[in-house]
């Protein structure tokens, strides 16, 4: 069965009592491990009981999918209920997973965590079908999303976050909810007995970190500079980006163009134009923000956002790497930018 948004909170903390496994899949790793931990935790509070705990990576099912239901059948020494963790499944472990259906596990429980799976993974299919199993999909949160957690952890320790800052955290926090959650947490280390957070504060939290470093890239294609988007793009791969997560932020910051570009047209200055955006834009990025205000063109952003957006989408199809459509996307930009000059 599938689990919507609405019922997802309430079953988490107390999964429904028909459930034997629950497969936690998406493109948000982060957000996959969270959930996962939130529902292992509601059947044994003890992440390290040795006698109530397995771990099991999914190559292991692939070899011997009889283990997970044997895993599962055990009975605990000490008592109470029995949980099995699946890392890194994958439509190799359906034989596995499809064995729970048919197999009394007493009061056990399972938890499969798996990537990004396509509609038609077997995998998938089995766990949003069967009525004993329950399947929760991780998508990549918007920015609302990741503004709630922002106030949510922050007020928390009693802090408060300013709206331009927390509109740009929010813009590069996308992509990776573990991620997220540890640059809040040196945000708050970094604030200390501060209660009030502004973009200086999070300028100067941010270091090289990936999350906060996505707008390179997103300048450098926008302004044309095909040898500074290389850099950048081959760096925050490396350091784990998410591809849906930088296409968000590209098609943010071309909206973000389009309105400004919309006041020009109608007879506004540039700077004037700018100063009407909230939030406004970054200090450091004032000036290649300006070039790109006045280079462009209403047509050329159109073109150029539903690029984003048609790329956004095949990312989540099963196909080539996102990290590949997302470079190809990019690099159309600021192809597109050159032209324009």
């Amino acid at each position: 069965m599938k689990i919507s948004p609405r019922q997802l909170d309430a079953f988490l903390k107390a999964p429904s009592s028909g459930i034997r496994a629950v497969l936690i899949f998406g493109p948000d790793h982060g957000l996959v491990k969270e959930r996962a931990d939130t529902l292992a935790d509601a059947i044994v509070p003890d992440r390290n009981d040795p006698f109530r705990i397995a771990h099991l990576p999914g190559s292991i099912l692939s070899d011997d999918p009889a283990r997970l239901a044997d895993e599962a059948a055990a009975i605990p020494m000490t008592g109470g209920r029995r949980l099995v963790r699946v890392q890194e499944a994958s439509d190799s472990t359906s034989v596995a997973c499809e064995a729970l259906t048919r197999q009394a596990l007493g009061d056990s429980f399972v938890v499969v965590e798996a990537g990004d799976l396509p509609t038609r993974s077997s995998l998938r299919k089995l766990f949003e079908s069967h009525e004993s199993l329950a399947a929760i999909p991780c998508y990549v949160e918007d920015e609302g999303n990741i503004a709630q957690l922002i106030r949510r952890e922050l007020g928390t320790h009693g802090i408060s976050i300013a709206p331009d800052a927390l509109e740009a955290l929010s813009e590069n926090l996308i992509g990776d909810r573990g991620l997220a959650r540890q640059e809040l947490a040196k945000l708050i280390l970094y604030m200390g007995a501060e209660k009030q957070v502004s973009m200086v504060e999070v300028v100067a939290c941010s270091g090289d970190s990936t999350a906060l470093s996505m707008d390179v890239p997103i300048m450098a294609a926008a302004s044309g500079n095909i040898a500074e988007l290389d850099r950048a793009l081959e760096r925050l791969f490396a350091e784990g980006a998410q591809a849906v997560g930088l296409l968000r932020v590209a098609q943010n910051h071309f909206r973000r163009l389009a309105l400004t570009r919309a006041r020009m047209d109608n007879g506004e200055d540039v700077s004037r134009a700018m100063k009407a955006l909230q939030p406004q834009v970054f200090f450091k990025q004032e000036a290649p923000f300006r070039a790109q205000a006045m280079r462009w063109t209403a047509k050329a952003i159109q073109q150029a956002l539903e690029g984003l957006v048609q790329t956004e989408v095949q990312c989540k199809r099963n196909g080539p790497a996102p990290e590949t459509l997302c470079a190809h996307a990019l690099y159309a930009v600021a192809g597109l930018a050159r032209r324009l000059r």
